[in-house]
């Protein structure tokens, strides 16, 4: 059985903290020097990708095709119906009191809650798209109900 004197010990941790440091650093410089030097060897952003990330159109196409299944046809009539009811404008507040891009009516809500789901575009697009499917099955049928009545 060996024992180890307290001043062993104590060498043999600072051995193995140096050399830990020692790795540290070389890990620190080595990703300095790979780092980009400027802004121009920065990523390139896209600005197409970041347009879809925000713009409503491309959210309930998205949601539209993953979710639902709908196609180009079935787009083409949910974006007549709401560029009809709210120019697919996300703000959007009728006189009757029918909020954002599906024209919501929201009678019984908060101002709290009004405000919330005015400042969710994509809150706004996925009850949108529920409320069609469920009502309407699709957004072609909800199309010619609106041709016929002015309102879906």
């Amino acid at each position: 059985m060996s024992t180890i004197k307290p001043v062993e010990g104590y060498r043999k941790a600072q051995r193995k903290w140096k050399v830990r440091g020692l790795a540290v650093a070389y890990f620190a410089a080595l990703f300095t020097f790979t780092a980009p030097l400027s802004a121009t060897m920065s990523p390139v952003i896209d600005p197409v990708k970041v347009k879809k990330l925000t713009d409503p159109r491309a959210i309930a196409r998205d949601i539209a095709k993953t979710e639902y299944a709908w196609g180009k046809q079935q787009y083409g009539c949910l974006s007549k119906l709401w560029g009809k009811e709210s120019a697919w404008n996300p703000k959007a507040v009728s006189p009757t009191n029918d909020h954002g891009i599906p024209q919501r009516n929201m009678p019984r809500n908060t101002q709290a809650e009004k405000t919330a789901f005015l400042n969710d575009t994509r809150g706004q697009i996925v009850w949108g798209l529920n409320y069609i499917s469920i009502r309407y099955n699709n957004p072609c049928n909800a199309w010619q109900f609106w041709q016929k009545n002015r309102w879906y």
